[in-house]
């Protein structure tokens, strides 16, 4: 059995194309039909907005009719030290300037044991965050072997027992993503398309 996937729920990870400038990137997406995209911090230049600024990129999206769905990322977002808060934070204002709609968290990634309690308390922290920029945070289990989260349902159950402990804030603010498979606001799935494989949920 095939599936068509509308092209509505297509999101393209910036990562396809590191070597673009994101002018360049966001006229490949809308010549190729899409309308939603997915930017990184993890480019040469060293910024989400190519030295641009919020405003720019917001401009330039505007410009070619496309989404900014989500930023990556926040890492190591369940290691989490003052650095990593202001790294947040960083990006949290980078999303609400760039009218992106979600940040990534991404884990621990070098083999080092997380317990879960470190990863509760960390999505504790971050939720009251999120909810303050009004920007959606999605927790991406990586599959790697020495990943410090590489479960989905775990990661669910994380997110849910964090919520119990939340009264001032929604944890709806922080959700699950599988890279490959995110979840959008109105609770759809979409699909992006990135130089990883992608998963199914």
């Amino acid at each position: 059995m095939t599936y068509k996937i509308s092209n509505d729920r297509l999101c393209v990870n910036r990562k396809i194309a590191p070597n673009l400038s994101v002018n360049a990137f966001f006229s490949l997406v809308k010549g190729l039909g899409l309308n939603k995209v997915e930017i990184r911090n993890d480019m040469k230049i060293g910024s989400v907005t190519d030295g641009l600024g919020g405003e720019k990129i917001r401009d330039l999206a505007r410009q070619y009719s496309l989404s900014i769905e989500t930023i990556n990322a926040v890492y190591p977002f369940n290691q989490l030290t003052d650095e990593v808060l202001e790294k947040t934070r960083c990006l949290l204002n980078d999303a609400r300037e760039t009218g992106a709609k979600a940040l990534v968290l991404c884990p621990l990634n070098d083999g080092t044991d997380i317990s879960d309690e470190q990863t509760v308390a960390a999505l504790k922290t971050l939720a009251p965050l999120f909810a303050e920029y009004g920007v959606q945070g999605l927790v991406e289990p990586l599959g790697f072997p020495q990943s410090s989260l590489r479960s989905a349902a775990l990661a669910q159950q994380l997110i849910k027992q964090a919520a119990r402990h939340l009264k001032s804030c929604s944890i709806p603010s922080i959700t699950i993503c599988m890279k490959g498979l995110n979840r959008t606001s109105r609770g759809a799935w979409m699909l992006t398309i990135s130089d990883w494989c992608t998963s199914r949920v």
